[in-house]
């Protein structure tokens, strides 16, 4: 063990406008983006000015280490009603280099407080990593597939709807939903 090498510098903040640029860069990386395809491009509610304040970045030695972000769905309506207001997490990704120091799972609890501040009533993600978000507390609820509209075919690989109650969401009746759907 070296004790000479000094313990990396570690800061946790949102995204700043001067840092979009690096952070495209990041998560078109880490998500397997490439050529004229572009995270950005698929998610660009993320990078509105209103979201940016709400994508979290845990920063090691002045390098993006994993990114958060909650974005503002709006409310869950089942049969015409009303059941709360849900917020969706998204670019959720680590560097592999920084994988398994647990900077996802802080980025994920520091988005969980915020969500509880802001009185939502429930999260929602998308992710086939099931083991990851089930040790954290998330419930997979159903399977998304992706049409292409242009062919009619469903992707291979639908990815796991997950969740985390925080109150009053009906697991079950969004579930339900998505089976109406499906």
């Amino acid at each position: 063990m070296d004790l000479t090498k000094e313990p990396a510098k570690q800061e946790v903040r949102v995204c700043q406008p001067h840092e979009i640029s690096i952070l495209k860069q990041f998560l078109d990386k880490n998500f397997g983006y490439s050529g004229s395809q572009s995270y950005q491009t698929d998610f660009a509610p993320l990078f509105e000015d209103e979201q940016l304040k709400r994508m979290h970045i845990f920063w090691c030695d002045g390098q993006i280490a994993a990114t958060a972000s909650l974005y503002m769905g709006g409310d869950l309506i089942v049969d015409g009603k009303r059941h709360g207001a849900v917020g969706i997490i998204g670019g959720v990704a680590t560097a592999p280099e920084y994988r398994n120091r647990g900077f996802s799972r802080h980025l994920l609890e520091t988005i969980e407080n915020e969500a509880r501040k802001m009185r939502l009533d429930g999260l929602l993600l998308w992710s086939d990593k099931t083991d990851f978000y089930g040790r954290l507390g998330y419930q997979a609820v159903g399977k998304q597939q992706i049409f292409d509209l242009n062919l009619f075919l469903t992707k291979n690989s639908p990815a796991t709807l997950m969740g985390k109650m925080d109150r009053r969401w009906d697991l079950n009746q969004v579930a339900k939903l998505h089976a109406r759907h499906a």
